[in-house]
Parts: C-alpha cells; sequence; structure tokens
C-alpha cells in the first residue's frame, strides 16, 4: 500500500515552474489538497493552475520499475 496526496494552487498564469514557486501562497497555502488513487491528476482539470504530487511508494515485488511524468507544460 502507498499514499498519494495532491495540492493545487489556483489562478497560476504563465508555463514555467517558477511561475508556482514564486506565488505568494506556495507551498503553504493551496487552493485545494486531497488524496489520489493513481499518482496522476484527472484529465482536463482545468487552465492555469499548478499542482504537487507526492507520495509513497510501495511496490509489491522487487524489480525494475519505470517512472515517467507527462504534462501540458513545464
Amino acid at each position: 500500500l502507498g499514499s498519494i496526496s495532491y495540492q493545487r494552487w489556483n489562478n497560476i498564469s504563465g508555463t514555467s515552474v517558477s511561475n508556482l514557486t514564486s506565488n505568494v501562497n506556495y507551498p503553504n497555502n493551496p487552493s485545494q489538497t486531497g488524496t489520489l488513487t493513481l499518482m496522476e491528476l484527472p484529465q482536463n482539470w482545468g487552465n492555469n493552475f499548478g499542482a504537487r504530487i507526492n507520495g509513497w511508494i510501495c511496490p509489491p515485488t522487487t524489480g525494475n520499475y519505470t517512472f515517467w511524468i507527462a504534462s501540458d507544460a513545464a
């Protein structure tokens, strides 16, 4: 088992990570927080926001695993 949480900051314009990290509300005052059952955000979640996903992954067996990230911006 693992635990996956997310934080979302609304009204973040631009496509650079620094647009999020320079916002006065980042990192301590997200617009929304919650937990996920998959390590991915819902599709068509809107525009002009920044998000952070973090958690622990506890694979059931040893071996090699591949992780990847997909985004429509930075």
